[in-house]
């Protein structure tokens, strides 16, 4: 009989364990990876479309509305004016686009004259460019003043202005007509005069108001 030791048939079960627990972990980590991947597909999306939709001028977009930007006024103050003023969407877009793709001390004070809406990164553009070329006429309406009187001063300098028309449809506003020196484009109607006046009358006493209600 011979001494050797009988093969043993036993299944190596602890290599086989271990490939299975490679197997679980690969495919943990790629469904981890994938998981990731998707996320930031997602948030990229979103942060796309909230850029878009930002960029997009406001629907009450204010056309023919000259909008005076003083010199000295800050960045952030631009913002807020051009925000309340619906030039934009955002005033927090607004500065951050300044800030990030504009020398902030190169914002150049004008009267701005939108006679179309414009995005928000072609609103940064043109404040940086002024509105140096835009041939304003200076209007001034005196408090206490009488629809009949705005139309004559307005008629004398405005050749679009109609007068007659003015008084008809201004006279039952009297009173609502905000006193203030407006710069206006010279083919400014009496509609246009008058929508400006009242809508100014409109803007400043909307913060009254919302403290009385």
């Amino acid at each position: 009989m011979s001494d050797e030791a009988p093969i043993s048939f036993i299944p190596n079960t602890e290599h086989r364990s271990n490939d299975f627990t490679t197997i679980i972990f690969r495919s943990t980590l790629i469904k981890g990876v994938l998981l990731i991947l998707g996320c930031l597909l997602i948030l990229a999306g979103f942060v796309y479309w909230l850029i878009v939709s930002l960029n997009q001028p406001p629907a009450d977009f204010p056309l023919k509305q000259p909008i005076t930007i003083e010199k000295g006024t800050t960045v952030r103050e631009i913002t807020r004016i051009l925000a309340e003023a619906h030039v934009v969407r955002s005033d927090a877009f607004l500065y951050y686009t300044l800030v990030l793709f504009y020398e902030p001390s190169s914002l150049k004070a004008s009267t701005y004259l939108f006679s179309e809406p414009l995005s928000t990164t072609q609103v940064a553009k043109r404040l940086s460019e002024g509105d140096f070329d835009t041939d304003l006429i200076r209007f001034t309406h005196f408090e206490g003043e009488r629809a009949t009187q705005i139309a004559a001063r307005a008629s004398d300098i405005l050749p679009n202005f109609n007068e007659a028309r003015f008084i008809a449809a201004a006279e039952p506003l009297e009173g609502k007509l905000f006193p203030e020196t407006y710069f206006v484009p010279e083919a400014f109607t009496d509609e246009d005069i008058l929508n400006l006046m009242f809508k100014t009358f409109t803007a400043s006493i909307e913060p009254l108001q919302q403290k009385i209600a």
